[in-house]
């Protein structure tokens, strides 16, 4: 009885399984975007698989950029940070135990740090692609959606880092 209440308590909770399938299908979604361009920009033959994109590209033009490199380099490091997540959940519901929690961790903190990385572009490049942007529509449209990648992936870094340091 106290192993089967031992592993249980090793899953981790919920709200992060749910982050972390969330986030790897809108991050396959913005894959798809991003891999799929120009066919995926406005007036492409798959734009309408990516209609919402229409909107934050005006926000975020950097994405309309087939040579920006470091969008790409982004991108592949978010399919490493699904990779790291599909692992997570495996140890999750099939092993139990630590693992699901460091493999979590380790997502999450790949998340969030990458996206300090992008917010840090956008201010030592002095706004380059958000600058033109009015306050409403900065808040609304990059601001508020952007920090939802590291409110959600450093609650959770905090939580499940508490635990391995519990742990050892």
């Amino acid at each position: 009885m106290n192993t089967q209440k031992q592993q249980r308590s090793l899953q981790l909770p919920s709200w992060i399984v749910v982050w972390l399938i969330l986030s790897m299908m809108i991050i396959l979604w913005d894959s798809g975007f991003l891999f799929s361009r120009p066919a995926s920009l406005p007036g492409g033959s798959l734009a309408w698989v990516w209609l919402p994109y229409a909107k934050y590209i005006t926000i975020d033009p950097s994405y309309t950029d087939l040579h920006n490199d470091f969008l790409v380099a982004q991108q592949i490091m978010s399919l490493l940070e699904i990779a790291i997540g599909i692992i997570a959940l495996y140890y999750n519901y099939r092993c139990k135990g630590n693992r699901a929690i460091l493999f979590a961790f380790s997502a999450l903190l790949l998340t969030g740090t990458k996206t300090i990385l992008v917010f840090l572009l956008e201010a030592v490049s002095g706004f380059k692609n958000i600058g033109h942007n009015s306050g409403y529509d900065l808040l609304l449209f990059y601001i508020m959606p952007n920090s939802l990648w590291l409110i959600f992936p450093f609650a959770g870094v905090f939580i499940l880092g508490r635990y391995l340091i519990s742990s050892r």
